[in-house]
């Protein structure tokens, strides 16, 4: 196999965010590229998967450079630098591939249950998230970040006028309300106010204001 970063057509100190960017760029080309007929079709279908060996290189390239990053004086690692391609993945709506890299990961510090707590809220599993924050709080009492995020999250899951499936996802906004009345529907678009309050202070690292 060639370079795999001259595939993406970039250097190998490009920044993970852009890598990951350009991988996702290439591979929605090639995805669309393999259903073409003939020799085009073929063509996109053996670039797709030429991008997808050379990304399984690249990913681990990253994870030893994060980890590297992330050494102690001692000479140990935390798992910090592993979730920077988790957080790129998560930012994307990528909710799948970030479980898998959550998944990779062995050191599960506070910061990994909450970013395990995100892609459970992410994908409406309200209860998973608010236990992994509860556990992040307990390996982290003093990190505010995590408090006021199981704080607002409990707030939204014990108001009996939000359906707490609905939080966070692309449900209809008449399911949750229920369909009743103007008023209570008004009532109800209040609570979902506080539940997107929740989801900013689960996502805060989308603006850089957790990093």
């Amino acid at each position: 196999m060639q370079d795999p970063y001259r595939i993406l057509g970039l250097p190998a100190a490009s920044p993970d965010e852009m890598l990951i960017a350009r991988y996702q760029e290439l591979r929605a080309r090639f995805s669309e590229e393999r259903f073409l007929e003939g020799e085009a079709g073929n063509e996109g279908a053996r670039r797709l998967m030429e991008l997808e060996d050379a990304w399984q290189f690249i990913k681990q390239d990253m994870h030893k450079r994060s980890m590297g990053a992330s050494q102690n004086a001692d000479g140990s690692f935390n798992a910090d630098g592993g979730l920077v391609i988790v957080e790129a993945l998560i930012k994307s709506g990528r909710f799948t591939e970030a479980q898998s890299e959550l998944d990779s990961i062995t050191i599960r510090d506070a910061e990994w249950h909450y970013y395990q707590a995100i892609v459970y809220y992410k994908r409406e599993w309200l209860t998973e998230s608010r236990n992994h924050l509860n556990i992040a709080i307990s390996l982290d009492p003093n990190n505010t970040k995590y408090q006021e995020a199981a704080a607002r999250l409990n707030n939204v899951m014990g108001n009996p006028n939000i359906n707490p499936q609905s939080v966070g996802g692309q449900g209809n906004f008449n399911n949750m309300h229920g369909g009743r009345p103007a008023e209570a529907a008004g009532n109800a678009l209040c609570r979902c106010c506080q539940a997107w309050a929740c989801m900013e202070c689960l996502c805060c690292f989308a603006s850089g204001c957790c990093r």
